[in-house]
C-alpha cells in the first residue's frame, strides 16, 4: 500500500504568507495533505489553494480550533499571532495539542532576535519588554507554544515585508507623487511574504520534530537597499518621477500616526534609530541564508519582488 500523506493545517490562508506556505506544501515539491482552516469556509481563497479542503476555525476560538485540526488529523500546523489573545494564545496551542498536533510552525517577528541582541547574554522570550509591543506579543506567543507539553515549535521571524512599502507608498504616489521617508538611507533587507511562505512549508514538511523543541529561523531578503533606493527602484518599474521628502522621526510619526497603528510605527523608528547609529547588524547575511537553507532557492532581493508584484503599486 501506498504511505498515507502527512496531514497539516494552515491558519491564514486568505493572508500572502499563509497562502504561499498552503500552496508550495501542497505542491510537488514537498506533497502534503495540506487542509485551510478558514473563519468562513464560504469566502473564495485563492486560486492556488483553491482545490484544497477547507475546515471553519478562528484563532479567536481555541474550540473551533481543537474541532478543526482533529477533523483534519494534522501532525502539524501552521498559525500567526493572534494580537489581542488574553492568554497570549496559550488556549490555541493546547488546543492544537490535544487534537493531535506535534509540531506548530508560528509566524513570529525578527523584533524578538533585535531585542535579545539588545538586551545581551542569557535573555530570554521573557526578558522581552511589554513597552517593545511587537516583539513582546510575538515573544508571548512563542513562550505560549513552548509551554504546551510535548509540542515542538518553529518560530519563523521574518523582518520588513517588502509589500509593506507597496502600503505605505502607494497611496502617496497617487496622491503626491512624492514619498515621505524618515531615516531614508538605513539599509533594509525587505523579505517577500513568498519566501517566508516557502520556509514555513519546508517547516511543516520536518517529519519528526524533537518534542519540546524550540527552532528559531530568522529571515529577511536577499539584497539590502536603503528606503531611498527602493523608491527609485519603484520609480524605474512604473517609468516615472518619484521625490523623496525626508522627514525627521517626530514629523513622519505626527504625519502617519492616524493610519499607522502605533506600535508598528515604534518598531520600524527604533530600528531605523539603531541602524544609522550603526550599532547592531540587525539584518545579518546569515539570516538571508536561511530562506535558501530551508526553501531550497535564494531570498528574492527588492528589485526581484518588485518585478513581480509591480501590480500593487499601479495607480488606478
Amino acid at each position: 500500500p501506498l504511505p498515507t500523506m502527512r496531514t497539516v493545517i494552515v491558519f491564514g490562508a486568505t493572508g500572502e504568507v499563509g497562502k504561499r506556505a498552503a500552496a508550495t506544501a501542497a505542491g510537488p515539491l514537498h506533497g502534503l495533505d495540506v487542509v485551510l482552516a478558514v473563519r468562513n469556509p464560504d469566502k473564495p481563497v485563492d486560486a492556488t489553494i483553491a482545490h484544497l479542503r477547507k475546515l471553519q476555525a478562528d484563532l479567536a476560538d481555541p474550540a473551533s480550533v481543537e474541532r478543526a485540526a482533529a477533523a483534519a488529523g494534522a501532525l502539524a500546523a501552521f498559525v500567526y499571532v493572534v494580537f489581542d489573545a488574553a492568554d497570549g494564545m496559550a488556549g490555541v496551542f493546547r488546543a492544537l495539542r490535544s487534537a493531535g498536533v506535534e509540531h506548530v510552525v508560528l509566524l513570529s517577528s525578527i523584533a524578538i532576535t533585535h531585542e535579545l541582541q539588545l538586551l545581551g547574554d542569557g535573555a530570554g522570550l521573557a526578558d522581552v519588554p511589554a513597552s517593545e509591543k511587537i516583539a513582546y506579543l510575538h515573544a508571548r506567543a512563542e513562550a505560549a507554544a513552548l509551554a504546551v507539553p510535548g509540542l515542538a515549535v518553529t518560530a519563523l521571524r521574518p523582518g520588513s515585508f517588502a509589500s509593506n512599502t507597496a502600503a505605505a507608498w502607494r497611496p502617496q504616489i497617487q496622491h503626491y507623487g512624492r514619498v515621505a521617508l524618515a531615516y531614508p538611507d538605513v539599509p533594509m533587507a525587505h523579505i517577500a511574504s513568498a519566501d517566508i511562505g516557502d520556509v514555513a512549508a519546508a517547516a511543516l514538511a520536518v517529519a519528526h520534530p524533537t518534542a519540546g523543541s524550540h527552532t528559531v529561523v530568522d529571515l529577511v531578503g536577499g539584497s539590502k537597499v536603503t528606503n531611498r533606493e527602493a523608491v527609485a527602484i519603484v520609480a524605474r518599474a512604473l517609468g516615472r518621477e518619484i521625490a523623496v521628502d525626508e522627514l525627521s522621526e517626530a514629523e513622519y510619526v505626527q504625519r502617519f500616526s492616524a493610519w499607522v497603528p502605533a506600535a508598528a510605527l515604534q518598531v520600524s523608528m527604533k530600528l531605523f534609530r539603531l541602524l544609522q547609529e550603526g550599532q547592531h547588524d540587525f539584518d545579518s547575511a546569515e539570516y538571508a541564508k536561511n530562506v535558501q537553507t530551508w526553501a531550497g532557492h535564494p531570498a528574492m532581493t527588492y528589485a526581484d519582488w518588485l518585478e513581480a508584484n509591480k501590480h500593487l503599486f499601479l495607480i488606478e
